[in-house]
């Protein structure tokens, strides 16, 4: 690799096939101009510029994004977009390399090697390492079997990236009386640590204008992607379906708030209301649900009486509560280990110094459970201080739509209650018809039962609420494949990776699904896309191992089930995923094993898979397989 970077007068960086421009803020490869975002742009440059070296994620982010108060899939998006721009299919390569836990570095290419080559120090696998493999305990002899292990599986099939997209119109978009979307309120305080401030803001608007039934309202997370962007109010509207599109600012010095807003016609592009607020801190809440009295008034919605009611529920304040909830709630939604982690910390430090601050409760229960489902925690080490927060925040208030959905969400995952999880998704929705995640938890009620209409119709009314939401658009693919509308869940995935091209769970899903349609190569290829986005969580290592043997290659899935064994020895592994390789590779004793220890485990995968996944067809009509769905009280 040439880096003339070095050079104090040079203009162009160098490296394999592509050339960066610094003057003029161009890349070309193989000759060819890839036209980059700005703020993608600076991360390749940050990453040529370092010579080969790792950058660690929080100096990309502070460099490029200003602060630790950004969402890391800013960063993970703006990697793929790197990705897909150097290495366009059918290359198969990769000069961006991920270094798990720590950050990303530039490579001129992907060399294949064999395990010597790494013992040699010949070849870095870092960046292949799944993330449990990096506590700073673990032996050197350890990596370097670990690294052999890798290098052996992934390093011999190659990495040949294959995405197609298709062009469609963002979101499911629906009608509900007057719509509004609010746009992320941007923070003008001139400190990037209150991006959370701001994040927070947008929240509650939201949260706020919600309470009015009249209205519909896209909500934040919907929005994020039009955070600076450069479109109007009426482009924004047409992409979310909106009649109106409320923007704002926020400036904020010690316990001092300035926030404006402004109003906006969609259809019109005209401005209908703007107005300038001065608070401190501890009136900001008033604040928003004055606001969104103003601006139903605007809009012509009416404002019932029991509107009025829930309006007037502004809870006592306390500063240090209330800033680290909102810091609590903007690491949660990182769904990292790291940020869940100091997730907790934050909604710990709420109730300590608000002892009656409900939402900081269900925070905590959704951190526990978010932990158990992503397999940083197991999940009997999740599940009761999940069940003990969530019951506190009812406690504390019987009309809190996110407490409710907290306790479904408990009694589905871990308790396999499903009455008792019907009971609380319909009391929460009853209190907020709104509340987007009700509904898509709810999907995911109706299709663990089998009923599937009402899954893909609940999923449908979480996206009419947040039509942009990666989440959704990728649950609403999961639930038609678990339906076994193979076609359209193809179709639904493809449209959330246009969306978002760093969706590790869309690239899972999608594999899953290509793979159920016997598109073996192109399965592959996604699920080695989703290692390569996350590390290798024991989900996507499993899925791979299913997906080769399925393909004939019982080889490669036997060396990743030996790397799973090894791994379970470190950290938390599903027992569900172990049962999945089992069962490719037709060893029905140990696939039955892994599922009854899943089911004593309260394994978080066992409760929405087992009725549902299509890998374990060839399992279902043996007796045993059945004496499980009878025990959980699954439909058979």
């Amino acid at each position: 690799m040439e880096f003339l970077y070095n050079d104090p007068v040079a203009k162009r960086i160098t490296f394999g096939d592509a050339e960066i421009c610094l003057a003029s803020r161009e890349v070309f490869v193989h000759g060819d101009k890839a036209r980059l975002p700005w703020r993608t742009f600076d991360v390749l440059r940050i990453l040529a510029q370092a010579d080969g070296e790792v950058v660690p994620k929080d100096e990309i982010l502070r460099q490029v994004w200003g602060g630790e108060f950004v969402n890391d899939s800013n960063l993970t998006q703006a990697i793929a977009q790197i990705r897909k721009a150097l290495d366009p299919p059918p290359k198969g390569k990769s000069y961006v390399e991920t270094v798990p836990r720590i950050g990303y570095r530039l490579s001129p290419a992907v060399k294949v090697a064999d395990p010597e080559a790494a013992l040699n120090g010949h070849v870095d696998l870092a960046g292949q390492l799944p993330p449990m493999l990096q506590p700073a305990a673990t032996s050197n002899r350890f990596r370097l079997a670990v690294l052999i292990a890798l290098a052996t599986i992934l390093l011999s099939s190659g990495f040949a990236l294959y995405r197609t997209r298709v062009q469609d119109r963002r979101g499911e978009v629906g009608t509900m009386g007057r719509s509004i979307a609010v746009l992320p309120v941007e923070n003008l305080s001139g400190d990037p640590e209150q991006e959370y401030f701001s994040s927070g803001i947008t929240a509650s608007l939201v949260l706020n204008l919600a309470k009015i039934r009249a209205l519909r309202v896209v909500s934040a997370y919907s929005v994020l992607p039009y955070n600076k962007a450069r479109k109007t109010a009426a482009e924004i509207g047409r992409e979310l379906g909106v009649d109106y599109v409320l923007s704002g600012t926020v400036e904020r010095h010690g316990d001092h708030v300035r926030l404006t807003a402004e109003l906006i016609a969609a259809a019109a592009g005209r401005q209908v209301w703007a107005e300038s607020y001065e608070r401190e801190l501890q009136a900001i809440a008033a604040l928003h649900a004055e606001m969104s009295q103003v601006i139903a008034r605007e809009v012509r919605v009416q404002v019932t009486s029991n509107d009025q009611v829930r309006l007037s529920r502004v809870r006592p304040f306390n500063r240090g509560a209330y800033e680290a909830y909102l810091k609590g709630r903007y690491f949660q939604a990182k769904r990292t280990d790291e940020g869940l982690k100091r997730s907790i910390a934050y909604f710990q430090e709420a109730v300590s110094r608000d002892p009656a601050y409900g939402h900081a409760y269900s925070g905590l229960a959704d951190t526990y459970t978010y932990m158990a489902n992503h397999g940083f925690l197991p999940p009997r080490d999740a599940a009761p201080h999940a069940r003990a927060m969530a019951a506190k925040a009812l406690e504390i208030d019987d009309t809190l739509p996110e407490g409710h959905t907290s306790l479904a969400y408990i009694r589905m995952v871990y308790d396999w209650d499903w009455p008792g999880a019907e009971r609380e998704f319909r009391r929460s929705i009853e209190l907020d018809p709104s509340y987007a995640k009700a509904h898509s938890l709810f999907a995911c009620y109706f299709a663990l039962l089998r009923r599937f209409d009402e899954a893909i119709g609940e999923v449908r009314r979480a996206l009419e609420l947040e039509p942009l939401s990666i989440y959704d658009n990728t649950n609403l693919g999961w639930h038609l494949h678990a339906a076994r509308r193979y076609t359209a869940a193809i179709d639904q995935f493809r449209k959330t990776l246009d969306m978002d091209p760093g969706s590790a769970q869309a690239h899972s899903y999608l594999a899953q699904t290509l793979e159920q349609e016997e598109s073996y190569k192109e399965a592959i290829a996604e699920f080695q896309e989703a290692i390569s986005l996350t590390g290798g969580t024991p989900a996507t290592l499993a899925g791979l191992a299913h997906a080769y043997a399925r393909s004939g290659n019982a080889s490669d899935a036997r060396r990743l089930l030996e790397l799973l064994q090894v791994l379970s020895h470190r950290s938390y592994v599903p027992s569900y995923e172990m049962a999945i390789v089992y069962t490719a590779l037709g060893n029905r004793t140990e696939a039955f094993a892994c599922l009854e220890k899943a089911y004593s485990e309260r394994d978080g995968y066992l409760w929405v898979r087992l009725n549902l996944d299509p890998r374990l067809d060839a399992l279902r009509s043996h007796p045993r397989f059945i004496a499980l769905l009878d025990k959980m009280r699954l439909p058979r």
